[in-house]
């Protein structure tokens, strides 16, 4: 699958820098990338450790990109990605376009927060989705 075309926001860490840019087409934005993208429900909702387990991460994916994609405001991604130590990037669907053309999206009543990204680890090589896996999977829960 190709990543389809979504408007969104991108929030990318440079040590304690955070880079906030707005209106950035999907499909434009992962055409020349590696990345592994995870998604999760919302900053400051219950993630089972995210920010220990994405530092971990970070440091084992040296050839990719680590991107969290979340349905969420990006001021708010902004704020949540001074807490990591590593470099990681998100993509602020608010809308949740392009969480919906993943078909990664689940809506909870719990929280209260409708319509969030559910947890995924998905690989994507120059914008092409090469492996997703749900919060489900018996691979996923390995990792």
């Amino acid at each position: 699958m190709v990543i389809p075309r979504a408007r969104v926001a991108v929030v990318q860490k440079f040590y304690k820098h955070v880079d906030l840019q707005f209106n950035i087409d999907s499909f434009t934005y992962f055409s020349n990338k590696n990345v592994v993208l995870l998604g999760f429900s919302g900053a400051y909702l219950p993630n089972e450790d995210l920010v220990g387990e994405l530092d971990k991460l970070a440091e084992e994916v040296e050839d990719y990109a680590l991107l969290g994609l979340s349905v969420n405001d990006p001021y708010v991604l902004q704020r949540y990605s001074t807490n990591f130590k590593s470099n990681i990037g998100f993509i602020a669907d608010a809308a949740g376009h392009l969480t919906r053309s993943l078909e990664a999206g689940v809506y909870t009543k719990e929280y209260s927060i409708g319509f969030r990204t559910k947890p995924f680890l998905s690989v994507v090589k120059k914008g092409v989705v090469t492996a997703m896996l749900d919060k489900d999977s018996k691979l996923f829960n390995q990792l």
